[in-house]
């Protein structure tokens, strides 16, 4: 091959992995937290860091036929809200609450969905039964 045609290709491969990487991944922690569920939001991969999450949108479902929403709130700009945290039901300025939180239940299964500038990430978690007032929230891994 020709010096010019393996440059091509090489251009190509480079340009490829460039539009591959366009979209950024988001990490979604559930965790108890005394007698509350709090959410840990980070940056995953490659452009991960301790930099907020400037979130866009975020769903709380259950995961059951229909999966209905439990609770959903949606920024008030263009922008997103940058969090690194967010308690289950809390209101930040900036946020719009879609849909008011509704009581979650032991043993039932949720998704945590963000939208988030740039991308989005989701998770899985149950709350199971435990001792005390407290209960552990379960992480399901896809």
């Amino acid at each position: 091959m020709t010096r010019v045609c393996l440059c091509r290709i090489a251009l190509c491969g480079i340009m490829m992995f460039a539009l591959s990487s366009c979209s950024i991944g988001y990490t979604v922690d559930a965790l108890m937290r005394g007698n509350h569920i709090v959410f840990r939001l980070a940056k995953s991969g490659w452009f991960a860091g301790s930099d907020p999450v400037p979130v866009q949108h975020l769903w709380v479902r259950q995961l059951s036929d229909g999966q209905p929403v439990v609770w959903e709130l949606g920024s008030i700009d263009y922008n997103g809200r940058n969090l690194r945290e967010l308690g289950y039901g809390a209101s930040p300025s900036k946020m719009a609450v879609k849909v008011k939180a509704q009581s979650l239940s032991v043993g039932q299964v949720y998704l945590i969905e963000l939208l988030a500038l740039g991308g989005g990430g989701y998770q899985q978690f149950a709350i199971l039964p435990g001792p005390g007032p407290a209960q552990p929230i379960a992480v399901l891994h896809q």
